[in-house]
């Protein structure tokens, strides 16, 4: 089997796993932020991913967010998020998907991301495109931030309160109200943007199993992926998404957060 296959039938299969939980799992534990919680739905999606990639690479490492691990010294690693949106899940909210990417020699090769509540699923190849549910996919080309609609986390922290504040006055300077959403799920943000439900992003979130397959996703749709700076994404970095116009004109704002 192909670590391509592979890939696109574990993030499926844990999809199910977690759907059949929905609604009737258990917080195992929290992490040191309290909206960091980890139920039994994580766990069993975690351990069936992990135990596939054992079973058909056992050289490959693995980085994931409930074993917070990497092991393996060859090229291949795989980032898993096996439960994305675990607040949304355990309250009931049907906003929630599983997430792999696969790194080759510390590079985003291939990623996919499912939301088995609305059976959609996300697959991007780096220099082939993005697809959800086999139909090519392609950013907004909206050129006026304006009149944009955008996604940022929904842990509001301090940096993120000055970003909104100049986007609210960025929108009354043109007399127009400007729309930020927070779906509390790093995956389906990602899926807005790429298909150009949404208009841009940005992140203030270094944590790999967040970003990394959603940021290949976006690359593929056709936005700019960037940090804070401007850079390209690599991981390890905060993410700026967007087509180009949009990103110059987020960066600019993005770049004022320094203090």
């Amino acid at each position: 089997m192909k670590r391509e296959d592979l890939l696109k039938q574990i993030v499926r299969s844990a999809g199910e796993i977690i759907l059949e939980k929905f609604e009737n799992s258990d917080i195992q534990y929290t992490k040191h932020d309290k909206l960091d919680i980890v139920t039994d739905a994580d766990l069993k999606s975690n351990d069936f991913i992990i135990g596939k990639i054992r079973e058909n690479f056992p050289e490959d490492g693995i980085f994931s967010e409930e074993t917070q691990s990497k092991d393996g010294k060859n090229e291949y690693t795989w980032v898993i998020d096996p439960l994305d949106g675990t607040v949304n899940f355990a309250t009931g909210i049907p906003l929630f998907v599983v997430m792999v990417a696969l790194m080759r020699d510390k590079e985003v090769e291939i990623s996919a991301i499912f939301d088995p509540v609305h059976n959609r699923f996300a697959f991007a190849k780096k220099g082939e495109g993005a697809f959800i549910n086999g139909k090519k996919i392609q950013c907004s080309n909206k050129s006026r931030l304006t009149s944009s609609r955008g996604i940022m986390s929904f842990i509001v922290k301090e940096q993120e309160v000055y970003l909104r504040k100049r986007i609210i006055e960025k929108g009354n300077e043109n007399g127009v109200c400007m729309g930020v959403n927070s779906f509390g799920c790093a995956g389906f943000n990602a899926m807005c943007v790429a298909e150009g439900k949404r208009e841009w992003m940005v992140g203030f979130n270094r944590k790999l199993w967040d970003i990394a397959p959603g940021a290949l996703l976006l690359l593929e749709a056709g936005c700019k992926v960037t940090n804070h700076n401007g850079e390209d994404w690599k991981p390890g970095m905060p993410m700026v998404a967007a087509n180009e116009k949009l990103h110059n004109e987020l960066i600019i704002l993005v770049k004022e957060l320094r203090f």
